[in-house]
């Protein structure tokens, strides 16, 4: 059986905390227009079956994240919000 890579993407507290947690890899973003670009990349290794994303680093790329979902099987992204 295939074994599939999760990676979160967000700001480096974002990241932190879900590396901190366990998760696998994480690519940080410091520019909102950098997010597509990475993600692209991300997309692009193949073994990526899971990819965390940042609410609000993606709120203004909803097209390009459903876009994404609709258009492939995998990876599977999930959008998380902030804790408040």
């Amino acid at each position: 059986m295939e074994s599939m890579k999760s990676v979160v993407v967000g700001d480096e507290f974002f990241v932190a905390g879900f590396l901190y947690g366990g998760f696998g890899k994480g690519v940080v973003v410091r520019d909102r227009k950098d997010v597509k670009g990475k993600m692209d990349k991300i997309i692009d290794e193949g073994d990526v079956g899971l990819i965390v994303v940042s609410k609000v680093l993606v709120a203004d790329e909803m097209q390009y994240i459903n876009k994404i979902k609709c258009d492939a099987s995998k990876p599977l992204v999930v959008e998380v919000g902030a804790l408040k």
